[in-house]
C-alpha cells in the first residue's frame, strides 16, 4: 500500500511544478500590469473610482440658423438646437413633430425655419405610404444627433465628400 502512495505521489509532482510555476507567472503578470496601469488616467481622469465627480456639461449646441453639409449621401440631417431640456420620445408624445409635421398650420415653417420631415418618414415596412410619421421614426434621437461646437477627443483626418450616390 505505501508503495502505491509513494508512486502517486510522483506522478503529481510534475502537475504541482506546473501549477505553481503557473501561478507565480500569473502573479507576476497581474503585478506588472498593474504597475504599468497606474500611469493611466482613463475615462475619469485622476478621479478615483470610490469618488462621484460632478457630471461634465453638455457641449455648447451649433449656430440654430445655419444647416450643416452632410458628409455621405443619405446622412440624416444635424438637429442644430438642443434637445436635452424636454424634448420626449415615444409613440404618443414627440416634441419634434410640433415643428417639423406635415400637419403644421401654414407659415410656422417660415417661422421657426423647421424643415418638414423627409418623405421616407411616411413609408411603412411594407412599402406603402401612411398619411402620418411611422412608429420607426417617431425616435428621431437615434438617427438625428444635436450638431456641437466641440473639438473631437481625437484626432480626424475625415474629408468631407459632396458626392451623390452612384
Amino acid at each position: 500500500m505505501r508503495s502505491e502512495d509513494c508512486q502517486s505521489r510522483v506522478a503529481l509532482g510534475p502537475v504541482m511544478y506546473r501549477m505553481i510555476f503557473a501561478a507565480a507567472a500569473g502573479a507576476m503578470l497581474l503585478w506588472f500590469a498593474s504597475s504599468q496601469a497606474g500611469g493611466l488616467d482613463g475615462i475619469y481622469g485622476p478621479t478615483p473610482l470610490t469618488v462621484q465627480s460632478a457630471m461634465p456639461p453638455f457641449p455648447t449646441t451649433g449656430i440654430a440658423d445655419r444647416r450643416r453639409p452632410r458628409s455621405f449621401p443619405e446622412q440624416p440631417p444635424t438637429t442644430p438646437h438642443s434637445i436635452y431640456d424636454d424634448y420626449k420620445f415615444s409613440l404618443a408624445d414627440n416634441r419634434c413633430l410640433l415643428c417639423h409635421n406635415f400637419s403644421v398650420p401654414a407659415g410656422t415653417t417660415e417661422v421657426t425655419h423647421a424643415p418638414r420631415v423627409s418623405p421616407s418618414h411616411l413609408v411603412l415596412r411594407d412599402g406603402k405610404i401612411a398619411s402620418e410619421i411611422t412608429p420607426g421614426h417617431r425616435f428621431c434621437a437615434s438617427c438625428h444627433v444635436v450638431q456641437t461646437e466641440a473639438s473631437p477627443p481625437v484626432g480626424n483626418t475625415f474629408q468631407e465628400t459632396n458626392r451623390g450616390p452612384r
